[in-house]
């Protein structure tokens, strides 16, 4: 599974059919949007949704094959972190989870919390193989400390 950025130095095939649908691509450079044989010709009809449906849309196929379909924007309150997504994705179990993020944080009164939100992240990051899921559930755990113990100002 690719992450990150599409290669740059893939520019320099003139011709390439590439299936990028359904990786953790979050950057699709400008470049790959022109090349006159890439995608069977595909992207000089539809650009860059001939590559890859840019974040927050999406296709059955991750991308603008024909003029049938174009990529579509996920419904409120739902998102596509990457691009090529096949589905959207609810965010209303992220907000149950702070939820219950909140319910440890006070059960344990903040003792050793941070360690232990991380942990559980992490662990659920794994189980979902979304490596950007886990990481923002430790952002979301440092922010409840700040917002709950702020750091002491000295004079």
């Amino acid at each position: 599974m690719l992450t990150g950025a599409v290669p740059l130095t893939l520019d320099a095939f003139t011709k390439l059919d590439i299936n990028l649908v359904g990786d953790n691509i979050d950057e699709l450079d400008d470049t790959f949007c022109d090349n006159d044989e890439w995608m069977a010709g595909a992207d000089q009809r539809y650009g860059c949704k001939a590559n890859l449906c840019p974040k927050n849309k999406y296709h059955p196929r991750g991308r603008q094959i024909d003029d049938s379909r174009d990529c579509e924007d996920c419904d409120p309150g739902e998102d596509a972190p990457f691009m090529g997504s096949l589905t959207c994705r609810s965010q209303g179990l992220l907000f149950e989870e702070r939820i219950i993020l909140m319910q440890i944080y006070d059960a344990l009164n903040g003792t050793g919390i941070l360690m232990l939100l991380c942990a559980l992240g992490m662990v659920w990051g794994v189980m979902v193989m979304m490596k950007t899921v886990a990481s923002h559930r430790c952002n979301w755990a440092t922010t409840i400390l700040r917002l709950l113990h702020p750091p002491r100002k000295h004079p």
